[in-house]
C-alpha cells in the first residue's frame, strides 16, 4: 500500500499454477476485475468510482491504482470473495453466459473431480502440485442433505465428518454424543429489517422509529438462534463482538408505549377503532415486509413482527419471494416497504457503512450528504483508531435515523468427529469450514 491507500501492489507467487499446470500470472488478475466488471454492474459502479487502472508490470506484480484512498482495498479484494479466473479458459466465455459454464480450473488445495447428481455429493481430490502447504487429506466430498436433521443423524452416524453451520436448538443432540465436537466462532453475520426510505410513510423518521420500538429482540434471538450469539436493537449490519461496536450508541428494545408515542406524533389515528391505525387518506397503516421464501425460519420471524407491529396499530403485510425475483426485485429495484435479510460482514468497519447503504443502498439512504462524508471519511481513514472514531459516529447516526436495524448476530455452530479426525482451525466468519482446516486436518491414526 502507497501513497495514502491509493496504490495497492500485489505479488503473486511465483509458483502458483491453475490445476491444468499453466502460471497464475498478473493478466489473470486484471483480466478477473475486468470479466466481472462486465457481469456486475453495482461492482462497475463501484470501480467507475475507485479504480483508475491497473498495471502489470512483470508476470507477478499486480498494481491498482485508485483515483481516491480506499483503506479496506486488501480486505475487500482478498477476504471479501474476489477469486481469480484463469483468462486462457474465460477469455472465451461471454459475460453473459458465465453462469452456464462448467468448468471448475482453479489454483486452490483441491481439484473439482464431478458433481454426483444422483447422491448430491461434489467431490474433491488433492492437489498434489500444490504451491504451498499440502493438504493432509487425499479427498474432500461435500454432501447435500435437504433437511438438517437428516443430516446431523449421517454425522452421528459416522456416513459424513464434519457439518457446518448447524441451527443452536440442534446443539443439545450433539454434546450428549462422546465423539462429536461442537465448535462455536463468532459469525460475522446478522439478520437485518432494512427500511424503503423512498416510500411513504417508510420515509417519516418517527415511523421507522416506532417500528424499531415494537420488535422484541431478545425474545427474537431466543427463538431464532437459541441465544448462541446476540440480541440485536443496534443500527444495521452492527453487534456487540465487533471492534469498532459503539457501546454508547442508542440501542432500541422492546417499548410499545414509546412506539404508540412516535405515533401519535405523526397524526397516524385508528380513527375505526379497529386496531389498526390510518392515513390521512383513510386507508390503513399497511407495510409490506418481504422475506425470501419459502423458508420457514424467515416466515416464523415475519410473523413475529406482524404479531408485535399489531400493538402499536400496524398492518404488517408478509410476502414471500423466490430468491431470483428477490435480488432482481428487492436488492437492485428496491420495490419494498421493508425487508428481511441476512448479510456476512468482513472484519472491517467499511462492510456495515459502506456496502448496503452506499454501494447497494438498500434503504435509500444515500441521499444523506452528511452519512456519505462521513463514510468516504472512514475510506480513506488509514488507522484502527481513526476508522473506530469515524465509525462510533455513523453508528448514532444509523440509530437516529433507523434506515434498518440489526435483529440478532448469531455464531457460527459447526460439529465433527473427533475420533475421526482432528486439525480443524476456528475462523470467526467462516467457522472451521475454512483455508486454514483445508491445510491443517488431518485423520486421526486408526
Amino acid at each position: 500500500m502507497k501513497d495514502e491507500c491509493k496504490t495497492w501492489v500485489f505479488y503473486l507467487n511465483e509458483n502458483a499454477s491453475w490445476h491444468d499446470g499453466k502460471p497464475v500470472t498478473s493478466e489473470d488478475v486484471k483480466f478477473t476485475n475486468e470479466f466481472i466488471r462486465k457481469t456486475d454492474s453495482r461492482y462497475e459502479e463501484f470501480m467507475q468510482e475507485y479504480l483508475d487502472g491497473i498495471e502489470t508490470p512483470d508476470e507477478h506484480t499486480v498494481i491498482f491504482h485508485m483515483k481516491k484512498p480506499f483503506s479496506p482495498f486488501l480486505t475487500w479484494y482478498t477476504l471479501g470473495g474476489q477469486e481469480i479466473i484463469p483468462e486462457h479458459i474465460w477469455k472465451d466465455i461471454s459475460p453473459e453466459k458465465a453462469g452456464e459454464s462448467e468448468d471448475m480450473t482453479g489454483f486452490g488445495q483441491f481439484i473439482f473431480e464431478k458433481l454426483d447428481k444422483d447422491r448430491n455429493v461434489i467431490m474433491f481430490k488433492a492437489n498434489n502440485a500444490y504451491f504451498s502447504e499440502r493438504p493432509k487429506i487425499a479427498r474432500v466430498e461435500i454432501h447435500m442433505f435437504r433437511t438438517e436433521d437428516s443430516m446431523l443423524l449421517a454425522l452421528k452416524k459416522g456416513d459424513i465428518d464434519m457439518v457446518s453451520k448447524i441451527k443452536g436448538t440442534s446443539v443439545p443432540s450433539l454434546l450428549r454424543e462422546e465423539d462429536i465436537k461442537t465448535v462455536l466462532t463468532p459469525s460475522l453475520s446478522m439478520k437485518n429489517i432494512w427500511f424503503n426510505m423512498r416510500n411513504y410513510p417508510i420515509n417519516i423518521t418517527e415511523v421507522r422509529q416506532a417500528m424499531a420500538y415494537c420488535i422484541d429482540y431478545d425474545q427474537l434471538a431466543q427463538i431464532s438462534i437459541s441465544d448462541y450469539g446476540d440480541a440485536g436493537g443496534y443500527g444495521p449490519d452492527i453487534s456487540s463482538d465487533m471492534w469498532w461496536f459503539n457501546p454508547d450508541a442508542p440501542r432500541y428494545s422492546r417499548n410499545v408505549t414509546r412506539a404508540n408515542e412516535l405515533l401519535n406524533s405523526t397524526g397516524f389515528i385508528d380513527t375505526d377503532k379497529d386496531g389498526i391505525r390510518e392515513l390521512p387518506d383513510g386507508s390503513d397503516l399497511a407495510i409490506n415486509l418481504y422475506v425470501p421464501g419459502p423458508d420457514a425460519s424467515y416466515m416464523r420471524e415475519a410473523e413475529l413482527m406482524n404479531n408485535w407491529m399489531k400493538d402499536a396499530g400496524i398492518k404488517i403485510e408478509i410476502k414471500g419471494v423466490d430468491f431470483p425475483v428477490w435480488t432482481e426485485e428487492f436488492l437492485h429495484k428496491h420495490t419494498f416497504d421493508t425487508l428481511l435479510t441476512t448479510v456476512s460482514l468482513l472484519d472491517s468497519p467499511y462492510k456495515s457503512a459502506y456496502v448496503d447503504l452506499i454501494y447497494c443502498d438498500i434503504p435509500g439512504y444515500k441521499n444523506n450528504t452528511d452519512f456519505c462524508e462521513l463514510v468516504d471519511s472512514l475510506l480513506g481513514a488509514t488507522t484502527r483508531e481513526e476508522q473506530k472514531e469515524i465509525s462510533f459516529e455513523i453508528q448514532e447516526m444509523l440509530a437516529r435515523d433507523v434506515p434498518g436495524v440489526t435483529l440478532y448476530s448469531g455464531d457460527t455452530i459447526d460439529a465433527y468427529r473427533s475420533d475421526k479426525f482432528s486439525g480443524f482451525v476456528p475462523v470467526a466468519g467462516d467457522g472451521i469450514a475454512n483455508r486454514l482446516s483445508v491445510s491443517s486436518v488431518r485423520q486421526m491414526a486408526s
